[in-house]
């Protein structure tokens, strides 16, 4: 039996490759895997904020009251992403719990009655609302200004679009779910809001109405 000394044991080169490369390996694959989730994670949130674009453009362009029927079709764009069947699945399989889409026509009301000057300061007063999940709609009555980069609540708009006029406001919330590692990581949430300016009407309406998905405001 041959015994191996120690000087020759602490030389010996015979499976170091393979040894370095055991021990790199799980480090590869954690960072493929984050690789892949951060790449499918910013596709999906620029398909989530294209899909509010093009909900709020459909609106601006509207040259009469939107009925239910057309506001829950406009909503239904969401369906365009691709990831939304495994990620519906995966957040419990009912496509307007896992994901919500709501809208609302907003006007600008100056504080000071007939005021036109650059100075004038706005409230901003919700018109009509709407929201596939009535829970999560944006309330009647008025929004607090925000600042621009702040994150922003259902009862909040960014400062920099307060001014005379109206806007359409469309927020979405999405549910993402990792590829790798779904067992250990829970969903995540991606919320965007994106605003539109009317182009024919001073202010959108949303009628008529069945409550609550639905309401008039004023």
């Amino acid at each position: 039996m041959k015994i191996l000394k120690p000087k020759l044991f602490v030389r010996a080169e015979n499976g170091v490759a393979a040894l370095e490369f055991a021990l790199v390996l799980p480090i590869l694959v954690l960072l493929f895997m984050g690789t892949v989730e951060l790449s499918r994670y910013y596709m999906t949130f620029k398909r989530v904020s294209n899909a509010a674009a093009a909900m709020a453009q459909m609106l601006s362009t509207s040259e009469k009251a939107r009925p239910e029927a057309e506001l829950n079709f406009i909503a239904s764009s969401l369906y365009l992403i691709p990831t939304i069947e495994q990620d519906t699945v995966a957040a419990g399989g009912r496509m307007w719990k896992a994901h919500n889409v709501s809208m609302a026509s907003v006007e600008f009301v100056p504080r000071t009655k007939g005021c036109t000057h650059a100075n004038c300061k706005f409230d901003a007063v919700v018109r009509y609302t709407y929201s596939v999940d009535p829970t999560q709609k944006r309330p009647c009555g008025n929004l607090r200004s925000e600042k621009n980069d702040a994150r922003l609540g259902s009862d909040s708009l960014p400062s920099i679009i307060f001014g005379a006029g109206s806007t359409i406001v469309v927020d979405i919330s999405y549910s993402f779910k990792p590829l790798f590692g779904s067992r250990f990581f829970n969903e995540r949430k991606i919320s965007v809001s994106s605003f539109m300016a009317p182009r024919y009407l001073p202010v959108v309406s949303f009628g008529p109405t069945k409550e609550p998905v639905l309401q008039i405001c004023s």
